[in-house]
């Protein structure tokens, strides 16, 4: 697991276990956080950014936006903002979709 998917793990795991006071600051702190690495990696291996935002299935054309020189925010808050939210979406999805167990499973062993 890359170094920006364990922070965005950890924030979630305590946002949805309320232990963090206001979600929106720690928001913002999660993004100014994701934001310094992401200017380390932008400067010192691309490579491995492009790599984590695949991992992190993040669309091709909201990385383009963020990284094009018409985007008037830092390219790296943008990247942070996106991961950020590409993270609860999935969170979202996943217990959307969360099935049940299955109550009449035989275990044949």
């Amino acid at each position: 697991m890359s170094d920006l998917d364990q922070l965005v793990n950890d924030f979630l795991q305590l946002r949805t276990s309320n232990s963090l006071a206001s979600a929106n600051e720690s928001e913002q702190e999660l993004i100014g956080a994701l934001a310094r690495r992401i200017t380390e990696l932008m400067a010192g291996d691309f490579e491995s950014l492009m790599s984590m935002m695949y991992r992190l299935d993040i669309e091709e054309n909201k990385i383009k936006h963020a990284l094009s020189p018409g985007n008037l925010e830092d390219p790296a808050f943008s990247l942070a903002r996106i991961i950020v939210e590409r993270q609860k979406q999935r969170m979202y999805t996943k217990s959307r979709y969360k099935q049940k167990p299955m109550s009449d499973f035989i275990d044949f062993d």
